[in-house]
């Protein structure tokens, strides 16, 4: 049976083919880098600071404390965006209502869980204490939860928004195993890809300047065979002349 011919791409396929695989390399290092920084930045941050760091902190819900129909309410696996408080000024845009208050955090023991963490709930109320101090009323969406009142100075910052289920990502990621199976075994088969990718093209670019060169040795030999045809034809032609010459005196 004779041998089947290998399909060539065409040059606008070969180039469709490029751009699809540069895109492929691009949405997986993009997506890697995403996933390291929610890996490292939220990385279960309620068990291991008493402090918010500056700008916005991501977290891990842990608890099902804010389980609720607001819009905002969160659940457990979900991230949660938190902004720092940073002056007196944040706290006076803190609103205080049951369904649409401000969710805050606050660094406190985590019900249910064991040990002290950052706790995000719902301003709910407000009132003042016997010397005309606000203390606001912070309670959890679930149905049932308990209230429990705070002054202003024990808030670190307040809930800007929320990524749904992405903390289980995270904690899964947080072993080590599956972080490297996930994150670096990919990133390192991207580089070695990268790595041939230009070797080859190097090697085919080299191959090509040979082939080039060699075309240039190959038309160069032919031009000179040819000048040397003409000039054989030359030097007959000549000496036929000059015998039928020589011979035309003769007579």
């Amino acid at each position: 049976m004779a041998k089947e011919k290998k399909k060539i791409l065409s040059p606008k396929q070969e180039k469709i083919l490029n751009w699809v695989l540069v895109a492929v390399q691009v949405v997986v290092v993009v997506a890697c880098i995403a996933i390291s920084v929610f890996v490292i930045m939220g990385a279960n941050a309620q068990k291991e600071e008493n402090k918010l760091g500056n700008g916005m902190n991501m977290m891990v819900v842990l608890s099902d404390s804010m389980t609720g129909n607001n819009k905002d309410s969160f659940n457990p696996g979900d991230m949660i965006f938190v902004k720092k408080f940073k002056s007196q000024e944040d706290y006076k845009n803190i609103i205080a209502d049951k369904n649409t208050g401000t969710i805050v955090t606050y660094y406190g023991y985590l019900q249910g869980l064991g040990g002290s963490g950052f706790i995000s709930h719902r301003v709910v109320d407000t009132k003042l204490d016997d010397n005309g101090v606000t203390i606001y009323l912070v309670q959890g969406d679930k149905e049932g939860a308990p209230i429990e009142e705070f002054y202003a100075s024990s808030f670190q910052g307040m809930y800007v928004g929320k990524l749904p289920k992405v903390g289980y990502v995270i904690n899964w990621l947080q072993k080590p195993t599956n972080f490297f199976c996930v994150i670096v075994i990919p990133l390192a088969l991207l580089l070695i890809y990268n790595v041939v990718l230009i070797i080859k093209m190097a090697m085919d670019a080299k191959t090509s300047k040979m082939e080039k060169e060699k075309q240039l040795a190959i038309e160069e030999i032919k031009k000179q065979a040819q000048i040397n045809v003409i000039d054989e034809e030359e030097i007959k032609r000549r000496a036929i002349e000059e015998y039928l010459a020589s011979q035309k005196k003769e007579d």
